[in-house]
């Protein structure tokens, strides 16, 4: 049986995108109805979080650049800590030179964003989007690889009928014998939920099936 887990998530989540060949309509995610709050506050957190502007994000919502402008000025008045995270981790990396990721509530893993200083445009927006942008995607990705270790060590030294298959992204992908799935399934939650996380709460969530392709939502 194939279990899909997909490790813990930064603060926001991310909607689930529209139909290929529908346009996102413009809404003020203040007012709208749920779902096109969740869509397109969704869509506007995570472009933001990579660190894309007015004209990327109109973009991606099929919307003109003032209308993408309006709803990120929206979304910044409904979540002002947000963009004055943000700001504080551009002011540190051109102060200092680097950005890092956390364990826990301290800091983990630092990485040089020298350009953050420098004078041309193009380079200093790049260090600019990596130095908040990277805390993210690094600590997402500490979490996730430090519980592929600890899932592949369990398996092994407890000889568990189950094995860790591959990563994809911040999924973890585990192989088991159909009648152990749901303790496979309760260690693997115990494991990449247990991890030091400050203030957050870590959470996973799951899909199993016989196959890779064939995976639903699994209810802990």
């Amino acid at each position: 049986r194939t279990l899909r887990a997909e490790q813990p998530a930064p603060r926001y989540q991310v909607g689930e995108p529209e139909k290929p060949q529908e346009k996102v309509r413009v809404y003020d995610i203040l007012n709208a109805g749920p779902r096109h709050r969740f869509t397109v506050s969704g869509v506007l957190v995570s472009n933001c979080l990579y660190g894309q502007g007015p004209a990327a994000i109109a973009e991606t919502l099929g919307c003109s650049q003032d209308a993408a402008e309006t709803l990120l000025n929206s979304l910044f008045r409904a979540y002002p800590r947000l963009k004055q995270w943000i700001n504080e981790c551009k002011a540190e990396a051109r102060d200092t030179g680097y950005t890092y990721s956390y364990w826990g509530d301290k800091v983990a893993r630092r990485r040089p964003v020298l350009d953050a200083g420098f004078a041309d445009r193009e380079r200093r927006g790049h260090a600019e989007r990596a130095a908040f942008n990277d805390r993210i995607q690094s600590t997402a990705s500490d979490y996730c690889l430090m519980s592929v270790v600890a899932l592949g060590q369990f398996f092994r030294d407890n000889k568990w009928p189950a094995k860790v298959v591959l990563t994809v992204h911040d999924s973890i992908i585990v192989e088991c014998r159909p009648d152990i799935t749901a303790d496979v399934v309760a260690k693997m939650n115990e494991i990449m939920t247990g991890w030091p996380s400050g203030d957050l709460t870590l959470k996973a969530d799951f899909k199993t099936g016989p196959t890779w392709g064939g995976v639903s939502k699994y209810k802990i």
